[in-house]
């Protein structure tokens, strides 16, 4: 829990270096608690069509910013230019080269 409440406190911090295990368990804290945001909207009922709920958005909105500079502080510690993040904007092929970058040591 302290890797997300450390990660959430950086939150417009860009520079630095992160490891692994820290960005690790940052996204899975925010993978917790989007489960959890989207639980609590199909139980209000506020989720309609499949389209997602106000809670989801909600966290969506806030949750970018701190996945976003933990991102970029990821990517300094694997010795790339953060740059290297538009790799993730490529279909498929782009998404698996961003997790393996994201796996350096």
């Amino acid at each position: 829990m302290n890797f997300f409440i450390d990660g959430i406190r950086n939150y417009f911090n860009f520079s630095g270096r992160v490891c692994r295990l820290e960005y690790w368990m940052f996204i899975l804290f925010v993978a917790i608690f989007l489960f959890i945001t989207i639980f609590l909207d199909n139980i209000l009922g506020i989720n309609k069509n499949g389209k997602g709920g106000v809670f989801e958005l909600l966290y969506s909105i806030f949750i970018i910013i701190p996945i976003i500079s933990i991102s970029f502080r990821r990517i300094n510690d694997v010795g790339k230019s953060p740059l290297w993040l538009c790799v993730f904007f490529f279909p498929v092929i782009g998404q698996i080269w961003y997790i393996i970058l994201m796996c350096e040591e």
